[in-house]
């Protein structure tokens, strides 16, 4: 019913990109890549600056295992709306993909910048810069989650782990502590004590 309604949507003039970039956003919703490819691409030559368009020809690539392709139209995107933190999201996922682990450092950097309260794009890119060796940066970024939500457990949870990635067991057992204290949720307090046993367990003397 949503097809037959936008395609008669589309038939009537004035031709409108809009149009076509919900068409073919339903088309990849149902699995219909060739011709959802088809219809954004419409969109796109009617009206280049629609960043949502971009946005859903990168995603509709990405599903499709194009990833360099999705890279492509989500650079398109925050081209367009550089506040369009999804897309900034989504580059850096590809990135890491890719195995082009420094541009995604920078992605997620740029993540955090456009979107400074955002804890899970913080504790992305923190377990992001862990893995890669630069817990000197996962700890200014987990840093900044504390200043950003004090009030937050999450925030001292991703303290406490960045922490303990530079080998500061005893802070990082202090801030996972915190965290114990400061979620209001029992499951978030759980989280909190299995890290600190499996700190306390490779680290007894803390």
């Amino acid at each position: 019913d949503a097809e037959t309604a936008m395609r008669r949507a589309v038939s009537i003039p004035p031709p409108r990109a809009s149009e076509h970039r919900d068409l073919g956003a339903l088309h990849a919703s149902q699995g219909r890549t060739r011709e959802a490819r088809d219809e954004l691409r419409r969109a796109m030559a009617m009206d280049s600056t629609d960043a949502a368009t971009w946005l859903n020809l990168g995603n509709l690539e990405r599903r499709a295992g194009r990833d360099t392709l999705a890279l492509a139209a989500y650079r398109g995107a925050v081209a367009r709306d550089s506040a369009l933190t999804l897309a900034i999201e989504a580059q850096a996922q590809v990135l890491v993909a890719l195995g082009r682990a420094h541009e995604a450092g920078d992605a997620y950097r740029r993540w955090i910048e456009r979107a400074p309260d955002n804890l899970a794009a913080r504790h992305d890119a923190i377990q992001h810069f862990i893995a890669e060796g630069r817990s000197d940066v996962a700890l200014e970024i987990a840093r900044g989650a504390v200043r950003a939500d004090p009030q937050s457990g999450d925030a001292y949870l991703m303290l406490g782990v960045a922490l303990d990635a530079t080998g500061d067991k005893r802070s990082a057992l202090a801030e996972l502590r915190r965290a114990e204290a400061t979620y209001r949720d029992g499951a978030g307090r759980a989280r909190a004590r299995s890290l600190i046993a499996t700190l306390r367990a490779s680290a007894p003397d803390s």
